[in-house]
């Protein structure tokens, strides 16, 4: 609107009426002499100026509510693309420094009107005003002293025309609104049930890619154990690749359903208190073998005394994978990775802040805004030809901010970076002490113990319908020492438990006849003679608050390795009445 032929221009400026030309971000465009003469301005002077900043509420006047009027009337242009008439409106005019400064009274009738593309596009919007300024002044004379005269009826007879002219237009505005309104609902009901079907068919997929995915992996990581065989050093190579891109692609798969849970509100945390320097310790021992690949230095650095904080503990350990992995990948050869944690205050409150820090190629000044982004990969040439689909990060701190913590990052390119989140510390707590491990004694299939040199190996039963996945997970227990009885449903299941009196029951939710996994974990765990069996849930789906809630020892979602699950079948069987059979 600011080009317009200079004939249209001097059209425009020489027009009977008031008028302002917006911008649709409300810079004026175009202003016409006679709203010059009335508000007591130089087009120089407020040509290419917001129009708020050009005409402010009068500071000295508390009710002053014409600024706040004209916007929401702009943004209703704006929004709607309709016209939209407003009700007498009292302006202020600011008064010249010659004049005595202050501010003039005066009274208006605006009408805004959106100027429109032929694609429905907004190109600015069209503000033309009505001073009616001496009507109200005659009109409060009137009032005041009871006179009445022909110019004051004249008047009145024309602006209450005009008033009750705009009072239709404003009821049709009102009714275009609530079309608009409505319109919207729709809009949002039908974004929604988009959503939904979206988080739908990303549970779908997730279930569809994560079986095949669970034999790949747990098959891949048993042939590189050697357990079923020695493998030629061409062979570990192959297989090393197809467990590498399995858990490359198990990751993205990861990543992507969580940003949508985050997105669509339907991130649940399983909220405890948790020991940072545990959770460290676990990640950095799991990315210690890719360190070493690279001859990277990994090390933390933390205080006897760090605090617990209030976390979900798989959320926690996910965040620290996503940081360390990264400072990791993106450091070359020879480098040194820190983490790093300390007890801070902030705002009042006692949070531990954890730090990462890598002397890999750092970050330049321009990519930090956009290093927490979806799908963002910065870092020059070394950073694009890392492997990775740019969520982590993301990820990483959308967790942060549903634990009420905040994420950050300082980095210098060439030099390194520093990535660092805070935490809330759990009220009240005590540093955290490792626990020790208990190790029971032995026990029979028939649920009695030994203590003597040959004791019975202990019983697991490994409910779960995939035949692959329970022969893997067979293969982890044998492994170490149970032995293992399957079953495929649910109904069989529940006849294993009372016969067998297992130490151990792993168990699938998705069963495919009834009763399914729920109502199995809920009767083992609801009988006398049954409940203290530890169950462990190893299942594709992560809704895991009903599972703990009925009293799983512990969920894992598939795949899973054999350290991860053998660590869960460690954890669950401390303080049981059930056995940990020794590795052999």
């Amino acid at each position: 609107m600011t080009n317009l032929p200079l004939n249209g221009r001097l059209l425009f400026e020489s027009a009977p009426d008031m008028y302002l030309a917006l911008t649709p971000d409300l810079i004026i465009a175009e202003v016409s002499n006679r709203y010059l003469a009335a508000t007591k301005t130089t087009r120089d002077g407020i040509v290419g100026r917001h129009i708020f900043e050009v005409f402010p509420d009068n500071p000295d006047d508390p009710n002053a509510d014409a600024t706040r009027n004209l916007r929401a009337s702009l943004e209703r242009v704006r929004d709607l693309r309709i016209q939209d008439s407003m009700a007498v409106q009292k302006y202020d005019i600011p008064r010249a420094a010659a004049e005595g400064g202050g501010f003039e009274a005066r009274f208006w009738s605006p009408v805004n009107t959106p100027v429109l593309a032929d694609d429905g596009a907004l190109l600015g919007i069209i503000h033309r005003v009505e001073d009616v300024t001496e009507f109200v002044r005659l009109k409060q004379e009137q009032d005041a002293e009871r006179e009445s005269t022909a110019q004051l009826r004249s008047h009145t007879e024309a602006v209450e025309a005009e008033v009750y002219r705009r009072t239709l237009e404003v009821a049709a505005a009102s009714r275009q609104i609530k079309d608009g309104e409505r319109s919207l609902r729709e809009a949002k009901d039908a974004a929604e049930r988009a959503n939904r079907a979206k988080s739908d068919f990303l549970a779908k997929m997730s279930h569809e890619l994560r079986t095949p995915l669970n034999s790949i992996i747990g098959f891949s990581d048993v042939l590189l154990e050697e357990t079923a065989g020695p493998l030629t050093a061409k062979q570990r190579r192959f297989v090393d690749n197809v467990l590498t891109s399995g858990r490359q692609l198990l990751s993205l798969i990861n990543d992507i359903l969580d940003l949508s849970k985050v997105e669509a509100g339907r991130m649940e945390l399983s909220m405890v208190r948790v020991s940072p320097a545990g959770a460290v310790d676990e990640v950095l021992a799991s990315l210690q073998p890719l360190a070493t690949r690279k001859r990277h230095a990994l090390h933390s650095e933390l205080p006897a005394d760090l605090p617990l904080v209030d976390a979900d503990p798989v959320r926690l350990k996910q965040i620290l994978m996503n940081l360390v992995s990264n400072a990791i990948k993106y450091t070359p050869d020879g480098g040194t990775i820190a983490v790093r944690a300390a007890a801070v205050t902030v705002d009042g409150r006692t949070m531990v802040r954890t730090e990462v820090s890598d002397t890999g190629i750092g970050i330049a000044d321009a990519d930090l805004d956009r290093v927490f982004d979806e799908f963002e990969q910065v870092g020059g040439e070394y950073g694009r030809a890392q492997e990775g689909t740019g969520l982590g990060l993301a990820l990483a701190r959308r967790l942060v901010m549903l634990h009420g913590g905040t994420i950050g990052v300082q980095s210098v390119a060439g030099k390194g970076s520093t990535f660092h989140f805070t935490l809330p510390c759990a009220v009240s707590a005590a540093p955290f002490a490792k626990p020790g491990i208990a190790t029971p004694g032995t026990q029979a299939a028939d649920g009695s113990k030994h203590d003597g040199a040959a004791p019975q190996p202990p019983v697991a039963l490994v409910v779960d319908d995939d035949a692959k996945a329970s022969a893997l997970l067979s293969d982890y227990l044998e492994g170490a020492g149970f032995r293992v009885v399957t079953s495929t449903s649910g109904a069989d299941a529940l006849q294993q438990v009372r016969t067998l009196r297992p130490t151990l029951v792993t168990l699938d939710m998705i069963l495919p006849d009834r009763p399914g996994g729920v109502d199995v974990l809920t009767v083992i765990k609801r009988q006398s003679d049954t409940r203290d069996i530890p169950v462990i849930v190893v299942s594709i789906t992560d809704d895991r608050s009903v599972a703990l809630a009925l009293g799983a020892a512990a969920w894992l979602v598939k795949p899973v390795g054999r350290h991860e699950f053998l660590r869960a079948v460690e954890t669950a069987l401390r303080g049981a009445p059930s056995a940990r059979p020794a590795a052999r």
